[in-house]
């Protein structure tokens, strides 16, 4: 994750440094599992919003994944 701050800081960055031309940059604070981003989110925004914290299991994930063709993608990244 990373703020839009910062990502248009880079934008003007890129801009102003001849050496940044034809260049690509990956921004990136750290990496984060689904359930570390929903625990954040739950306690940020505890008040007006609901914010699912549940994990689910491997076997139920199979399950869901033979239904919904984005459950079958991150059955495929289980343990990644």
């Amino acid at each position: 994750m990373v703020d839009v701050r910062d990502v248009a800081n880079a934008h003007l960055q890129a801009i102003l440094r001849p050496d940044a031309a034809g260049k690509r940059y990956i921004l990136v604070e750290g990496s984060y599992w689904f359930h570390e981003m929903g625990d954040f989110l739950a306690e940020k925004y505890k008040g007006p919003y609901k914010v699912v914290t549940n994990k689910i299991s491997k076997p139920m994930m199979w399950i869901a994944s033979i239904f919904m063709s984005d459950a079958k993608v991150m059955y495929k990244l289980w343990g990644t």
